[in-house]
């Protein structure tokens, strides 16, 4: 089944037996937010205040959506935060007062042009027409919202916050081969081994961030690290390669290099040196 097209949502069903009782989910969430959208440009009447609202937006506070969603105000903060940097939404939180929440890209998706030509939004009469989409008499129907200087702001920073996530998602898959890297090198050293990684990703993007590491120089040194039969029994987490990371990749360099620090390798002119040339002492 292909993901494509859409289906109308009726608000009615936030009243209805089969609305979610239980603490919601993200998705429930977002649908929540997605009824509670304002279809048309309009004026609500919060605390005293006459606050515009346009398409898309949700006029709101913590502690209601809290309460809507059967959650505490912590995971409505949490998951609104996420929504922002997922592109999803822009958040604008006036301190006590209220919460104002615009969903990204609602236009494109609840635009006239887009519905079913087949369909007849009048039929029932409980339905969004899509006239009620510019009904008010403040606003333009021939006028594009996105060409609107404070929407045109929005969407930009939709798109920033989109863009941002999904680089820091890609760096954050970066950050977990190279634990999973370490992890798998542990474990052929000692099959018996209890790792917990949950924490490795944060030290190995503070690492690349404020140590200014290179990745193939991290993955160097795990690599080095655990074929060492010293390091091998000391490097058992993320934290201890970067605690020991400059001693590890100055070993690995010089291993690299064919010096690795042993007997074997000493300079010429030790004493040992003269000892295996037929010296009995050190010369005067």
């Amino acid at each position: 089944m292909k993901k494509q097209g859409w289906i109308k949502l009726h608000r009615q069903i936030m009243s209805s037996d089969i609305w979610p009782k239980h603490p919601f989910t993200d998705y429930e969430f977002w649908t929540l937010l997605m009824l509670k959208a304002s279809h048309k440009l309009s004026f609500v009447e919060w605390n005293n205040m006459r606050i515009k609202i346009r398409p898309g937006q949700v006029l709101t506070s913590i502690i209601k959506l809290a309460n809507e969603t059967h959650r505490s105000r912590d995971w409505v903060r949490l998951k609104l935060a996420n929504f922002v940097k997922m592109g999803m939404i822009i958040w604008q939180k006036q301190d006590y007062l209220f919460t104002k929440i615009t969903l990204c890209n609602y236009d494109a998706y609840n635009d006239a042009a887009n519905m079913d030509s087949t369909s007849d939004p009048t039929s029932d009469p409980t339905s969004d027409s899509t006239s009620d989409l510019t009904s008010d008499p403040t606003s333009d129907p021939t006028s594009d919202p996105t060409s609107d200087p404070t929407y045109s702001r929005m969407y930009k920073e939709c798109n920033k916050n989109e863009k941002n996530y999904k680089k820091g998602k890609n760096e954050n898959n970066n950050y977990k081969s190279l634990c999973f890297l370490l992890k798998n090198k542990i474990l052929q050293n000692n099959s018996n081994a209890k790792i917990d990684i949950s924490h490795w990703p944060a030290c190995v993007r503070l690492m690349i961030s404020n140590d200014h590491r290179k990745t193939a120089d991290i993955e160097r040194v795990i690599t080095f690290s655990q074929s060492h039969s010293f390091w091998k029994t000391v490097v058992h987490s993320m934290q201890s390669i970067r605690d020991n990371f400059d001693k590890l990749i100055m070993q690995a360099n010089n291993k690299q290099k064919g010096f690795d620090g042993s007997q074997s390798n000493r300079a010429p002119g030790r004493p040992d040196e003269f000892k295996q040339s037929g010296w009995s002492q050190w010369p005067t």
